[in-house]
Order: structure tokens, then sequence, then C-alpha cells
């Protein structure tokens, strides 16, 4: 996955989670190890 790919994904993300209940959703969808995940590696 190029890191370009990476950054749209994270920022889709980061919208979604910017209200409340998407927040808590995703949380409950396991997005988020996943997610930390991809950010740790890519750094």
């Amino acid at each position: 996955m190029s890191t370009r790919s990476i950054k749209d994904v994270l920022k889709a993300l980061l919208g979604l989670a910017l209200y409340l209940l998407n927040r808590i959703a995703l949380i409950k969808l396991g997005v988020m190890l996943p997610l930390f995940m991809l950010v740790v590696k890519d750094e």
C-alpha cells in the first residue's frame, strides 16, 4: 500500500471520527488498532 493511499484513508477516518457517535462505532468495529499500526509502521 502506498504512503499516499494510507494518508487518504487516515484523513477519511479522521473525518468520520470527528463525530462522537461515529468514533464510538469505529472503536466497536475494531478499526483503531490497525489504524495505529499503520501510523507506527509508516512513521
